[in-house]
């Protein structure tokens, strides 16, 4: 997973806990297969419980959703904007502070170190051009409002499975990094998911990791990740495999 270097930001309080069974309303479900479209009249919009399109939740979520939707980028028939509402926007265990804090996020908050940068260049040269990479940063871009040229340069580790930081495990890959590109789909979109939660929980918005993965841990949740995939209430039914 993408590891992020940045100083310590103030403590996000997560959502009041709510049962794990959450499934978006079925107004969240896409018409056609592998379409996600939440363009529907605003009483309709699956994000429409935390407030009126005129209050300044709706706005920043509604721009979120607009930036998500612009993407091009699918992986397995799934869309950032499909995932990435499903998971944060109309996810009732994310707050509406979170959410304001993810959109005040500055570049150095989603920034890899230097030796993050380095290592996954040398391991990874085509990185920035891996389907992987641009769907994670689209995603940190819709929440975020920075642009993906910035978020990409300086996190090219970003949906890559591992970590940049950390030694490979293996004898025969001593002083390579514990990286590599995600084998399929199902690993592509977990790797990018987690990278999103884990942007979130070091740039101080913390909770985010529970509510996608049940574990604020690093580690806990990257293993969840990697061994569960995205939960599948977060996924695009018609798209699931």
């Amino acid at each position: 997973m993408a590891t992020v270097g940045q100083t310590a930001q103030p403590v996000i309080a997560p959502a009041p806990a709510l049962p794990a069974q959450f499934r978006p309303p079925a107004s969240a479900q896409p018409a056609r297969p592998f379409v996600d479209r939440f363009e529907a009249g605003p009483a309709r919009l699956p994000w429409s419980f935390r407030g009126g399109p005129n209050t300044e939740i709706g706005r920043t979520v509604q721009a979120m959703a607009e930036r998500a939707r612009a993407s091009t980028t699918r992986i397995g028939g799934q869309s950032a904007e499909g995932l990435l509402t499903r998971a944060i926007l109309a996810n009732p265990l994310i707050s509406n502070e979170q959410i304001m804090a993810m959109s005040r996020m500055r570049p150095a908050g989603v920034a890899s170190t230097p030796r993050a940068i380095e290592r996954t260049l040398r391991e990874i040269p085509d990185a920035r051009s891996q389907p992987n990479h641009q769907f994670t940063v689209d995603l940190l871009h819709a929440v975020t409002g920075i642009d993906r040229e910035t978020i990409s340069r300086n996190g090219p580790d970003l949906g890559m499975t591992g970590s940049a930081e950390r030694g490979a495990v293996l004898p025969w890959n001593w002083g390579r990094p514990f990286l590599w590109r995600p084998d399929n789909d199902r690993e592509a979109l977990s790797t990018a998911l987690h990278d999103f939660t884990d942007t979130m929980a070091t740039a101080g918005v913390r909770g985010v990791q529970q509510a996608i993965w049940g574990s604020e841990d690093r580690a806990g949740s990257a293993a969840r990740s990697w061994i569960n995939g995205v939960p599948r209430q977060f996924l695009e039914p018609t798209a699931q495999r």
